[in-house]
């Protein structure tokens, strides 16, 4: 047995969409600012010092 599927768009038109790329490039300031507040920090940078244990911080 068979199946074709049925395709609403081409796969042409896919290479036109820029949303994958618009996804991919991560959140914008205010979403990482309202992230970051959701989780009780105001910085990544604050964020990652709670966080990551000193030990393995890079530079330190």
């Amino acid at each position: 047995m068979s199946s074709t599927r049925s395709f609403p768009r081409s796969l042409e038109s896919l290479h036109e969409d820029d949303a994958f790329q618009r996804r991919h490039l991560g959140p914008d300031a205010d979403a990482l600012a309202k992230m970051l507040s959701v989780v009780g920090y105001d910085s990544l940078e604050s964020m990652s010092q709670a966080v990551v244990p000193a030990v393995i911080r890079w530079g330190e």
